[in-house]
């Protein structure tokens, strides 16, 4: 059973986004999208599918550029930085289908994420502690894994990096259930550490566990805030999320 998300509040501001804009091709998916996530929070994107969740994500690292707007890490502009730079500064993303190196192993996976702090054995070897499941598996293709466990190395490789923020995508998603608790306690014990979390999460009782407080979004925008209160309300949350 996953235990609720009580850990303290969030310090300064770490990441702000401001009126941003972002599209595919004809026309913008997020429509002016403002809010602030502080150190030490846990922040969940809640709406149902199609109203720029993902976008969201994908231009706040960078892997789609923003055509108006502002994004602040560490009070830094970052708006125009390039992906691998965001990376450095401090993001940790979890796309949306984990998106793991198939043919290479977990621990290759691995060394992937750490290249940036020396690809060193023991930052690999505090994933391993964290996930014993992946070091049982440590020299088995990342394609075969379940995809719970594809989940975890996808996870283990953002964190390997040292990131000031988590930035997870849809972790339930394709995931079995006893796997979802895990990743529900790891949000938890990474969030107590101080690690900060920005989820997005169609799983009602991950998100009620993982996040202290939400932004519901409808049709690219940010159409309301959510409490801790209403996050643990079924009615309140399912409504957000069905919106």
């Amino acid at each position: 059973m996953m235990s609720t998300n009580e850990g303290g509040r969030g310090g300064d501001i770490l990441l702000e986004i401001s009126d941003l804009f972002s599209s595919y091709g004809s026309g913008d998916v997020l429509q002016g999208v403002s809010f602030e996530v502080a150190a030490g929070d846990a922040v969940g994107i809640l709406g149902r599918n199609g109203v720029g969740k993902t976008t969201l994500m994908r231009t706040i690292v960078g892997l789609l550029k923003s055509t108006r707007g502002d994004i602040r890490f560490c009070g830094q502009a970052i708006t125009h930085m390039q992906p691998e730079d965001r990376a450095i500064s401090g993001f940790g993303y979890v796309p949306q289908g984990r998106m793991v190196f198939p043919y290479m192993s977990v621990e290759d996976n691995l060394r992937v994420g750490a290249l940036e702090r020396g690809n060193r054995a023991d930052l690999i070897e505090e994933m391993f502690a964290q996930f014993p499941r992946l070091r049982e598996r440590r020299r088995q293709r990342a394609g075969s894994l379940s995809g719970g466990e594809q989940e975890m190395l996808a996870i283990a490789r953002a964190l390997v990096g040292g990131p000031k923020v988590l930035l997870l995508d849809e972790p339930s998603e394709g995931v079995q259930p006893s796997i979802v608790d895990e990743i529900g306690e790891l949000i938890v014990d990474l969030n107590k550490k101080g690690m900060t979390i920005l989820l997005v999460e169609q799983n009602v009782e991950l998100m009620r566990v993982g996040a202290r407080r939400g932004y519901v979004m409808e049709k690219g925008r940010i159409v309301s805030n959510l409490s801790a209160g209403d996050l643990a309300d079924d009615s309140t949350l399912r409504d957000a999320l069905a919106l």
